[in-house]
């Protein structure tokens, strides 16, 4: 399938938008976000369950093909993973039962 020049444009420029939008600081925070939240480094499948297994899948394999599109290179992923927000603990400070789900923690110190 041949592209037309507009076409082309319009590719590149959507991947300058998203380039723009995930290499910010908080970009990355939220593309390390989606990759625990859709488990990109664990495994899909659901034994004797196909139709989670599939679920699980989907749900990943849309974080990859982002991944993918933005070259991402995954061992700098892996360090932002291990430690999104560096030296600072956002769950430091928060109440109790924030702290035993840390993503719920960050949603709502976020929306405070």
């Amino acid at each position: 399938m041949r592209l037309s020049e507009k076409e082309k444009r319009r590719l590149a420029d959507y991947r300058a938008d998203y380039r723009t939008v995930f290499q910010s600081v908080h970009g990355e925070r939220v593309l390390a976000d989606l990759c625990q939240r859709h488990g990109i480094f664990d495994p899909c499948h659901v034994p004797g369950d196909a139709y989670s297994s599939a679920y699980n899948d989907g749900r990943r394999s849309v974080v990859v093909d982002l991944l993918r599109y933005l070259n991402t290179d995954l061992e700098r992923l892996t360090n932002l993973l291990d430690s999104p927000y560096g030296d600072y603990d956002p769950r430091g400070d928060c109440p109790k039962i924030w702290q035993m789900n840390p993503a719920c923690a960050v949603l709502m110190m976020s929306a405070s």
